[in-house]
């Protein structure tokens, strides 16, 4: 099994999301940026982030987090996330439009998760790269208004050869589509994910799922640093059950600790 740090780019705006859980509220950075380089580096990998920041982006991130191009922009894509006994609200505060992507320096890695927020990724983009991919379908599916709560729309991405989708239970419900049209899409393997109950992984002809036994209280970023995780796992030689298993402990670690937890020494 190759144990080398594997090189990960990473494709999705930072976020500044304002979280008010119960009546508590606090403001933190997010999007793939930060959790999908949590998972990437927990998993064994190296981070390279191609993304946009605006210029009120304040926080300190991980000094292990390697920014290949990051565009800047007068302010950041910013989420209010309402969390409560009844369930999660994700409003949007405001959008950055598309991000300006250079894909030819992206190749330069030995894979790449694509993992918008708010459809600030060109899916047509990424058609001719030729590395590995894993994909966040949640950017890709949303109706972006700001001052409104995100809605969903119908998936429309094109067919190419994905090393894994990844979508969560509900999101597959708003987006109207199906585990066999994933896969159809070109995936190799799929995950889909249930929240702190686990996720189920689809390849070949197989589904296994995997349950969380130890749930924590994060439940911001968890399915970003699962695909991360998982991805970095497979192309570090790892089969998709052993995968599956490794993803499962470190994205439940995640849930009990957040971006609080510790990492491997690099």
């Amino acid at each position: 099994m190759n144990k080398m740090r594997t090189r990960i780019a990473i494709v999705g705006s930072y976020t500044i999301d304002e979280i008010k859980l119960d009546d508590k509220v606090t403001e933190s950075p997010g999007g793939s940026p930060v959790y999908s380089s949590l998972g990437v580096i927990s998993a064994g990998g190296k981070p390279v982030v191609y993304s946009a920041k605006g210029k009120d982006f304040k926080f300190n991130v991980s000094a292990l987090i390697e920014e290949g191009d990051i565009q800047t922009v007068e302010k950041s894509l910013r989420f209010k996330i309402e969390i409560n006994s009844s369930g999660r609200r994700l409003i949007l505060q405001h959008s950055i439009g598309k991000m300006t992507i250079n894909w030819s320096k992206i190749k330069n890695n030995n894979g790449v998760i694509v993992s918008p927020v708010c459809n600030e990724v060109d899916p047509n983009g990424f058609i001719d790269v030729d590395i590995p991919i894993a994909l966040d379908v949640q950017g890709f599916i949303r109706n972006c208004v700001e001052d409104q709560e995100i809605s969903y729309t119908r998936l429309n991405l094109p067919r190419r050869k994905y090393t894994v989708i990844h979508s969560n239970y509900d999101e597959m419900q708003y987006g109207n589509f199906t585990v066999k049209e994933l896969l159809n899409l070109g995936a190799q393997e799929v995950i889909i994910s249930y929240g702190d109950k686990g996720f189920s992984l689809f390849y070949g002809d197989s589904e296994r799922r995997y349950f969380t036994r130890q749930p924590g209280n994060v439940n911001v970023g968890n399915g970003d640093y699962l695909l991360a995780a998982y991805f970095t796992l497979r192309l570090r030689g790892y089969t998709e059950v052993e995968a599956g298993e490794e993803a499962l402990e470190l994205t439940e670690n995640f849930s009990n600790f957040g971006p609080k937890l510790m990492l491997p020494p690099t």
